[in-house]
């Protein structure tokens, strides 16, 4: 059930974001900032990656649009000093939303 849900969830995520991450991945190209698809995403979250899975939605959308064991971090709470990024600075952490922007 729980490979399920993530897949359900991770097909949602795939299908709002593609031509986003393309125009996104065009304009921010020299911000060397890695991005991932939501296949790699899986693909690590199966293997047991170490990794911290950033959902930077609002508390409401995350509710209902978690992936499971991810953390809530909504943007605006980082912008206004709320809540902070993870202290594990070598951890990996993914981090998303409903589009790169």
């Amino acid at each position: 059930m729980k490979n399920l849900i993530l897949s359900v969830l991770l097909t949602v995520a795939m299908l709002y974001t593609p031509m986003a991450m393309k125009a996104q991945a065009a304009e921010n190209a020299s911000s060397a900032i890695p991005t991932i698809t939501t296949k790699q995403l899986h693909t690590l979250w199966k293997s047991g990656e170490d990794m911290t899975i950033i959902n930077t939605l609002s508390p409401i959308e995350f509710r209902d649009q978690a992936i499971p064991g991810s953390i809530n971090l909504p943007y605006e709470y980082l912008k206004e000093g709320l809540m902070q990024l993870p202290a594990d600075k070598g951890r990996m952490l993914v981090i998303y939303c409903q589009g790169p922007s």
